[in-house]
């Protein structure tokens, strides 16, 4: 990433800011957002994207940062409802989901899975490697679907009857991602041609494997457990009615 193209990002932080204002956002929120911003920078940046040209590993990284630091941040920070108030539009109803949210985030988690299995198949992945546009519309897709399953995660997390649908979610991602590391740790073969003329190609395959297994649980799982523990929590404050069992 040239320093140029910090540019776009800078507005965007700037008209959430902006956004988050007018809608009266809670501070946490918009500094979740504005983290979420600087993690893109991070994975698009000097320190990333240089290496990830050239490893396989690094090009995980890379990956993992988009979708399991800046996607949840940038989720937190409600985007397209703070970004319209930003600009001082209502949201149109093309951007309303309709449904119910536990359909919604079952639904965002599949499709989610679906975009990162498809663009680590090799002719695809070697495809956006070899043309800078294709590999802008890669981290697009990887970012916006990842954003979509946060939101929506979030989203169906705030209320009982729905709690369980952004466990299952969760609970897809992970195995959806924890299933291609251990495809990419166990494989004895190198799946993408495009690193073979670098040192320890196959090596880092694997380890780009273990960190995408690794992550996926850790980060997914962990957010299922955390789900499920603070449903536990409202459902013991919430007074039971009169005359049922406890």
């Amino acid at each position: 990433m040239v320093p140029a193209a910090l540019l776009p990002l800078a507005a965007i932080a700037a008209v959430h800011w902006r956004g988050a204002s007018h809608r009266d956002l809670p501070s946490w929120r918009r500094w979740a957002f504005l983290a979420g911003v600087a993690a893109v920078a991070l994975a698009l940046g000097p320190l990333v994207e240089p290496r990830a040209d050239t490893s396989f590993a690094w090009h995980m990284v890379q990956h993992q940062l988009l979708t399991l630091v800046a996607a949840p941040t940038l989720a937190a920070g409600q985007p397209v409802r703070t970004l319209f108030a930003g600009i001082g539009r209502p949201l149109p109803d093309a951007w309303r989901l309709p449904g119910d949210p536990g359909l919604r985030v079952v639904a965002a988690a599949v499709c989610g899975v679906a975009v990162m299995l498809a663009w680590h198949v090799p002719a695809f992945y070697e495809a956006a490697l070899a043309d800078v546009r294709l590999h802008a519309v890669e981290h697009l897709t990887l970012l916006g679907s990842a954003v979509v399953l946060w939101s929506a995660i979030l989203a169906a997390a705030e209320t009982s009857r729905t709690v369980l649908a952004a466990v299952l979610g969760a609970a897809v991602s992970a195995i959806g991602g924890a299933a291609l590391g251990i495809l990419l740790l166990g494989s004895s073969e190198l799946l993408y041609p495009w690193y073979a003329g670098q040192p320890d190609a196959l090596s880092s395959q694997r380890i780009g494997g273990a960190l995408m297994k690794v992550t996926a649980l850790v980060v997914y799982v962990g957010t299922a457990v955390t789900l499920i523990v603070r449903w536990l929590a409202r459902q013991q404050r919430t007074p039971q009615p009169s005359g049922l069992p406890r």
